[in-house]
């Protein structure tokens, strides 16, 4: 897709996938907002949280995310995304 920008190696090797049956998992996230490299805070994609724990889902974009990054179709196209 063109809305994202290709993952680094760094970030593939720190990546975990599981397949497990709903209502037999958990999911740990972190408030904290990841230390990007100049490089890719410099990049034209689009980067933020979208937090679906409140009904509408909450998206914020990261505090260095460049202006005039519009907000990607593939998220306002959430259901109630504010």
């Amino acid at each position: 897709t063109d809305e994202i920008r290709g993952s680094t190696a760094k970030e593939l090797a720190a990546t975990h996938l599981l397949a497990m049956p709903i209502g037999e998992w958990s999911l740990r996230t972190s408030d904290k907002w990841p230390e990007d490299p100049a490089d890719d805070v410099a990049g034209p994609a689009w980067a933020g949280h979208v937090r679906f724990a409140s009904a509408p889902p909450v998206v914020t974009p990261t505090p260095d995310l460049s202006e005039g990054i519009p907000l990607p179709s593939s998220i306002s196209a959430v259901r109630g995304v504010r």
